[in-house]
């Protein structure tokens, strides 16, 4: 049989052709998942590059940053970034600049208000706050980084957003 038989006895019926309809397209509008996740003593920060199909998982240790990549990361991908980590040499910490807080150091207060603010619908900055037992002063921060980033959505006045779960 040469190729253009082939082509020709192909069937093309409306049957035949829902093989593909199951094809989804990439959606930029639709949520993305920013929610941390664990792998063993590990926790992974995902964070989805706009306007593209890619998400950069960081890998925390300990409240630090060891390494990043594209691809969701393994155990063994973990330990290895924790390998190299370790073998940077200490004086280069004293060219790192200046900060009290790590990198990312607020990940498991983001994770409990997206906790929070799922199960309990829409709540203000000191319902949120008060819920965590917490100051307004060190949760209001995180809820404009995270509606920023549309990890939740936030309505209302500057004097009083409203936030939910995205």
């Amino acid at each position: 049989m040469t190729m253009t038989e082939y082509f020709f006895d192909l069937p093309t019926t409306a049957s035949s052709l829902s093989v593909y309809s199951d094809i989804e397209r990439y959606d930029p509008t639709s949520p993305r998942d920013f929610r941390p996740f664990a792998i063993g003593e590990f926790v992974i920060r995902r964070v989805p590059l706009r306007g593209t199909l890619y998400t950069n998982y960081y890998i925390l240790h300990e409240g630090t940053v060891i390494g990043h990549q594209i691809s969701s990361p393994s155990e063994e991908d973990c330990r290895m970034h924790q390998r190299r980590h370790a073998a940077i040499p200490v004086r280069a910490a004293h060219h790192a600049p200046n900060s009290e807080t790590p990198m990312f150091g607020d990940v498991v207060l983001q994770g409990r208000i997206a906790a929070l603010l799922g199960a309990g619908g829409e709540m203000d900055c000191a319902s949120v706050a008060h819920a965590l037992r917490m100051q307004i002063s060190k949760v209001s921060p995180v809820l404009e980084q995270m509606a920023d980033e549309h990890r939740i959505y936030r309505r209302g006045t500057r004097h009083r957003y409203i936030y939910r779960a995205a």
